[in-house]
Order: structure tokens, then C-alpha cells, then sequence
């Protein structure tokens, strides 16, 4: 039989995960559940069962889904699946090179290519005018060496012209 904590635990650090507001109910329904199916009953076979019947307990993904665990990315999900499955959680990060408390930067899921205001960049904001206009203002205003620094981390000179290998 599960206890409470670990039911919780479990439905947090899942994706989609559990609500804490729902905590409670999922709970209740567990226990009904492991009455009709006995006290052997999986909490992760509940949650898949529950996540089309019962769609207001897990929090809704915003934007596109990720294969990767909420853990990888939040702190607080990786204590609490953590305290829930520690083997689990400590493989997952190794086989990424972290350790216990280390996390990834979530990756970008809006789909479009964000413009930029580095103006030695493809995907400058802006026609050629104002691309010249943006590269005379930060030569003036930030100095040559900030501006060769700028062009170099997209790998171009000051003219524009591509860096060689």
C-alpha cells in the first residue's frame, strides 16, 4: 500500500504532473481505486488512467511537450521526485553529466526563431539601413572592441564579412 507522500510525490513529479489543488481528490480517488483494483494497485497505472478522465488534475503543458521530466528543469520537482524515486533521479542526471541539485535551461518551445537586435546577425530585426544604423551606434556608443566581440559571436567581422576558420 502507498502512503500519501509518496502518492503525491510521484503524481508531482510526473508529466504532465498533478496539481497540488487536485492533491487531495487524486488521492481519495486512489483509494477507491485500490479498493475496486486491491491494495496492490499501481499509482502510476491510476495516473494514466486518470489523465483523459480527469484532465483538471495535471497541470496543462504550455506550448510544446517535452519528452524530458519536469525534474530536469525545475528544482523543486527534482527534490520532490527525488524523495519519491532517488535511483531514478540520480541516473537521469548522470546519463546528462549533473549532479544532485543541477538543472537544464528549458529549451525554447514558441516555435519561431526570436529576431535579434545584434545587428551582425541573420536574423537582425531590420532592413539594411537600419542594420548599418545599429552597427555606426554601437561602434560610437559601446567602443570597437565591444562591437568586434558582438560580430564574433556571430562569427562575422566588423564589416560583416564571415570569420575565417
Amino acid at each position: 500500500m502507498i502512503r500519501y507522500e509518496d502518492f503525491i510525490a510521484l503524481g508531482l513529479s510526473r508529466q504532465p504532473p498533478l496539481r497540488e489543488v487536485a492533491a487531495d481528490d487524486a488521492w481519495l480517488a486512489f483509494r477507491d481505486y485500490e479498493h475496486v483494483h486491491g491494495y496492490d494497485a499501481s499509482a502510476t497505472t491510476f495516473y494514466k488512467e486518470h489523465l483523459e478522465t480527469s484532465p483538471h488534475w495535471f497541470v496543462q503543458p504550455q506550448g510544446e511537450h517535452t519528452d524530458e521530466p519536469e525534474w530536469l528543469f525545475n528544482i523543486d520537482a527534482q527534490a520532490r521526485a527525488y524523495k519519491a524515486e532517488p535511483e531514478i533521479v540520480r541516473i537521469g542526471l548522470a546519463d546528462r553529466g549533473l549532479r544532485i541539485g543541477q538543472i537544464l535551461k528549458r529549451p525554447q518551445s514558441n516555435g519561431k526563431i526570436e529576431d535579434s537586435t545584434n545587428p551582425w546577425s541573420d536574423k537582425f530585426k531590420g532592413d539594411a539601413a537600419a542594420r548599418q544604423a545599429r552597427v555606426v551606434s554601437i561602434i560610437k556608443g559601446l567602443g570597437a572592441g565591444t562591437a568586434s566581440k558582438l560580430a564574433a559571436a556571430q562569427n562575422k567581422t566588423l564589416t560583416g564579412e564571415p570569420l575565417r576558420k
